[in-house]
């Protein structure tokens, strides 16, 4: 992981995501929610699999509506947590699978960067959804004051 450009977050960008982690996302708190969608804002719809993105710790803890001066510190402890936390998704074969929410993060704490991606399997979720999604703007999410 060598390059750690700063992906820009346009707050007009859409988040697409398939339904099936649609109600699993509901259950998060609003700060991953918020964490997850600018994630997710930066999916082209062209990929074809994951991608490592880097941002301003500063800028997820604005956006992220965290009340801190430490930005750092807090945008990495929401980063951290949300590697913590699982998803269960029912299949259309019956079976229930369990997966983390992102694969990686890493802290360029010299720079005030941090690095995360979404974790690979759920690639079929995010990426080149032709049916059963929902997509809105990330500023829209950007504005939630609770998860409900």
């Amino acid at each position: 992981m060598q390059n750690t450009s700063i992906t820009p977050i346009n707050s007009e960008a859409l988040v697409r995501k398939s339904n099936h982690v649609n109600e699993s996302i509901s259950k998060l708190t609003v700060q991953h929610q918020r964490l997850l969608a600018i994630l997710i804002s930066t999916i082209r719809p062209d990929d074809v699999e994951m991608q490592t993105h880097t941002f301003a710790a500063r800028d997820i803890a604005e956006l992220c509506q965290l009340n801190t001066t430490d930005y750092y510190k807090e945008a990495r402890q929401i980063v951290s947590e949300l590697l913590r936390k699982t998803l269960l998704l029912r299949e259309d074969d019956g079976k229930l699978y369990e997966f983390q929410w992102l694969s990686v993060g890493v802290y360029h704490e010299e720079k005030g960067l941090i690095s995360m991606a979404i974790h690979p399997k759920l690639q079929p979720y995010f990426l080149q959804l032709q049916s059963r999604f929902v997509q809105y703007q990330l500023g829209d999410v950007l504005q939630l004051k609770s998860k409900y």
